[in-house]
């Protein structure tokens, strides 16, 4: 720097000739040499120039592994003072950010006391004038009467109305008020005359602009065609009502199938190995990834060959359809670490099996549209014995994941499918529309732990049909939430029919409603059914802070074999998520149909025992005919009934007292 200041100030003096440059030159020499004797260097490291060539190899390879040590130990000295050096700016940058932060804050406060003050400065102005306005509005009125009696009369009314609050006295304000009552009764009367003025010209203005609209209308002509309109509503409320009494009788009659696709992929594609050890969860995700893009034209398939998938959790997205083919299993890895962990359901707030956070399905969907799952009989295989022995022994770190689920999705198939050995429920639709399940198999082991096969939760316009349903504990369960989560997020089961299916549950219910139904279940129907091996036929099922409502339930049709209990309907089953339930919401259970029913084999006829609180109502019974085991003993209890009100025609063996009305009176349920 002091070598470029001499050439700026050499230049600076004048012409440069070759004495300036020469005493230049030797004034820079002499400065290089001053530095060069004052300047202090490093002291060299000890092994620089310590090297001497040994005459024995090994020597010289002991030797260098020293010098090699000897430098790593320098590289990671200056390694950790960089480290050290780094998290001391960390550290500053972190103190003066929260510094930063605290004066903001302060600011924030102190422009919130000032406001406030403002605030309430401004409403004391506001209501120093309210009062003063308020005096003058009496005052007005006192003026208005004539002679001081009628005054003094007048004034001991006001005071009764608590109009003495304004301030005024009886003795001698009138006479000396009287000239400023005058003016401000002037005034008052000046304003009320403009603003009378000001509206009569807006409504003379709106009254002409009106006129000359095109869609100008005269007041007997609106009259007309308002009562045109409220007869339309009417009559389209009329037949909305009569549509969605027969709305589930409906749904599978729309005769869904799966739409082809334009673009096909198969998952071969993305390195998929199918021996059944490969981890092929990245493929699949891949897999998906890439078809998300043809979205917008028309969709794509994945095409699964014959083979044997290892695979972890992975999602599905709209406009696509998964297909297996024949001989092709997806395997779902017995791994936790492969399945990935979501928060509990909104309408639950826990885990179904523990407190807290679940493992995701197998194959998710959410928020998907035209979605489907079908195949050529291609199976998804869960593999559940590892999550039924973890559930068994109460290992499991979240609650068990499912095979299936769709999560608030919208037109979803699943068909020709073989689903096995799912960890908890098979298929689970929750917050969707317009789900179709159409002949697929589903089998867990009978003495796998509540298991479920297909379960339609919280969901509307749903059809299963033609499938056969093996589990271990329910078939089919309709659920809508849990307690107050389920209350408050308030999303119904509704429009659902199931027909044509085989189910067998072990330990449970062939077909259950509730008992987590907190969001309600109505119009339901269940027909052409056949029932076998089962711990219970149909049950309804709630307790005493569930809320909610199971109503218009229709099933008929039933062929029951080897089965525990044909109907059941329990109002103190289950139990609670945590301890914030309300005991006061109280379910209802109403308008329930069974007709047209055969049992074989059966044990127990019925149970209905509803609650004191909250009875279960118009129970209608017709047409039912069950072969008892214990048919003509003298203990013969097949029905067992309390707190349920009821009817019954043709009904054998003969129902409970309860259930004993041929009065009709069945309806429809009430809306809650």
């Amino acid at each position: 720097m002091s070598l470029c200041n001499q050439l700026s100030r050499l230049v600076r003096q004048g012409p440069v000739t070759k004495h300036s440059l020469r005493s230049f030159s030797a004034e820079a020499a002499t400065h290089h040499r001053y530095h060069q004797e004052t300047h202090s260097f490093l002291e060299p490291e000890s092994y620089i120039g310590s090297w001497e060539a040994p005459k024995d190899p090994k020597d010289a390879e002991r030797m260098l592994a020293q010098l090699r040590r000897d430098y790593a130990k320098k590289v990671s000295l200056y390694r950790k003072d960089y480290v050290h050096e780094i998290e001391m700016l960390r550290v500053e940058k972190q103190r003066k950010d929260e510094a930063r932060l605290v004066a903001e804050r302060a600011a924030n406060e102190e422009r919130r006391r000032l406001k406030a003050e403002a605030a309430k400065v401004r409403a004391e102005e506001r209501k120093i004038f309210q009062d003063e306005f308020r005096k003058t509005l009496v005052l007005f009125a006192l003026l208005s009467t004539s002679g001081r009696e009628v005054f003094e009369l007048e004034m001991v009314s006001y005071m009764d109305m608590g109009l003495d609050k304004c301030g005024l006295t009886l003795s001698g304000g009138f006479d000396e008020s009287n000239g400023l009552m005058k003016e401000r009764a002037e005034k008052l009367e000046f304003w009320r005359m403009t603003g009378l003025k000001r509206e009569d010209k807006k409504k003379a203005r709106k009254k002409l602009l009106h006129e000359q609209s095109s869609l100008w209308i005269e007041p007997k002509e609106l009259e007309k065609k308002i009562t045109e309109a409220l007869v339309a509503l009417v009559l389209l409320l009329a037949l909305s009502c009569l549509v969605q009494s027969n709305g589930a009788g409906n749904v599978c009659d729309l005769g869904r199938r799966p739409s082809s696709r334009p673009h096909s992929v198969s998952i071969l594609e993305f390195g998929a190995v199918g021996d059944g050890k490969t981890l092929n969860t990245l493929a699949f995700q891949n897999a998906v990834f890439y078809l998300k893009s043809f979205a917008d034209k028309g969709g794509a398939q994945l095409y699964v060959p014959p083979g044997r998938w290892l695979t972890g959790s992975f999602n599905l997205t709209s406009h696509l359809t998964l297909f297996l083919e024949k001989d092709a299993v997806i395997l779902a890895s017995q791994d936790p670490s492969h399945w990935q962990v979501a928060d509990p359901l909104p309408s639950y707030g826990r885990g179904i099996d523990l407190p807290g956070k679940r493992y995701m399905s197998l194959i998710n969907g959410y928020m998907l549209h035209d979605v489907v799952v079908t195949g050529d009989n291609g199976t998804i295989d869960g593999q559940g014995l590892f999550w039924w022995d973890r559930f068994n022994s109460h290992s499991l770190k979240y609650s068990r994941p499912h095979l299936v689920e769709f999560v608030s999705s919208e037109n979803v198939i699943v068909s020709n499918i073989t689903f096995l050995n799912a960890p908890e429920y098979t298929i689970h639709s929750v917050y969707c529309s317009h789900v179709y399940i159409h002949r697929v198999t589903a089998n867990t082991s009978p003495e796998s732990p509540y298991t479920v096969g297909i379960v339609p939760d919280s969901s509307d316009n749903v059809c299963i049909q033609d499938s056969t349903i093996n589990m271990g504990y329910d078939a089919i369960s309709l659920k809508s939430g849990w307690d107050e989560y389920g209350i408050s997020y308030a999303r119904p089961t509704a429009n659902v029919q199931i027909r044509g299916v085989h189910l067998r549950a072990a330990s449970g219910s062939s077909i259950s409603f509730g008992s987590e139904m907190s969001g309600g279940i109505s119009d339901v129907v269940v027909l052409d059914a056949y029932m076998h091996n089962s711990l219970s036929g149909i049950a309804f099922r709630t307790t005493k802070g569930r809320g909610g409502y199971i109503k218009e339930i229709d099933v008929s049709n039933i062929h029951m074999v080897n089965v525990g209990t044909a109907f059941i309907a329990n109002g103190s089953f289950g139990t609670h998520p945590d301890s914030g339930f309300d005991e006061n919401a109280f379910p209802l259970v109403s308008h329930i149909r069974l007709h047209d029913i055969v049992g074989e084999n059966i044990s127990i006829a019925g149970d209905f025992f509803g609650t004191e609180e909250s009875p279960f109502t118009s129970v209608a019974l017709s047409n039912i005919s069950l072969s008892m085991t214990n048919s003509g003993s003298p203990d013969d209890d097949s029905w067992r009934c309390l707190y349920v009100d009821g009817s019954s025609e043709s009904v054998v063996p003969e129902p409970c007292y309860e259930l004993r009305s041929y009065e009709s009176s069945y309806g429809r349920a009430e809306a809650l």
